[in-house]
């Protein structure tokens, strides 16, 4: 290989590496939130509470470029979050979810949305604790984590007032046959 091709090389492979290092997500781009319960889930998924327009575009300016709502239709969200979204040129997905589908099927949703989704991602409902209580049904029913494991990983996603239920869900899926 020819010197200049090697360094055109190194300096392409050089510049993907920082543009991989860019589209991470650190605790530090939390701060300034609105939204309630704001966590790092990994360096590519912020889960957290209803963000507010000023949120969507401080999401933005930190390098999201997805919003993922869980929200159901009647649930008030303050504003045109789709639109709002829409307009900063965020990509935007609504999964809606309720006691009814907090269950195996949804998680396994969301699994896919996110598998398919340009990462980095703000994934949210309304305080960010069904965002955890699917990530702990999840990590339970998809990737056989024992159950403490997977209720740790929900409340480390924003599961709080949930975990007596997907503890039953899990607790319950262990017994079925």
């Amino acid at each position: 290989m020819k010197p200049y091709a090697r360094l055109l090389m190194i300096v392409v492979l050089t510049g993907l590496a920082a543009c991989a290092t860019d589209s991470n997500v650190s605790q530090r781009d939390l701060a300034g939130l609105d939204a309630q319960n704001p966590q790092l889930v990994n360096a590519s998924v912020v889960s957290g509470g209803q963000p507010t327009a000023a949120d969507l575009a401080l999401l933005k300016s930190k390098g999201i470029g997805t919003v993922i709502n869980l929200r159901r239709e009647d649930e008030d969200l303050g504003f045109d979050e789709a639109a709002e979204a829409e307009s900063l040129g965020l990509s935007y997905v609504n999964l809606p979810v309720g006691m009814e589908n907090l269950d195996l099927q949804t998680a396994t949703q969301l699994r896919a949305i996110l598998n398919q989704t340009a990462a980095p991602v703000y994934l949210h409902c309304g305080s960010g604790n069904r965002v955890g209580a699917l990530y702990a049904i999840g990590a339970h029913l998809i990737d056989g984590k024992p159950l403490e494991e997977s209720l740790d990983v929900g409340r480390k996603a924003g599961m709080t007032g949930l975990e007596p239920r997907v503890r039953e869900i899990l607790t319950n899926a262990e017994a079925a046959p």
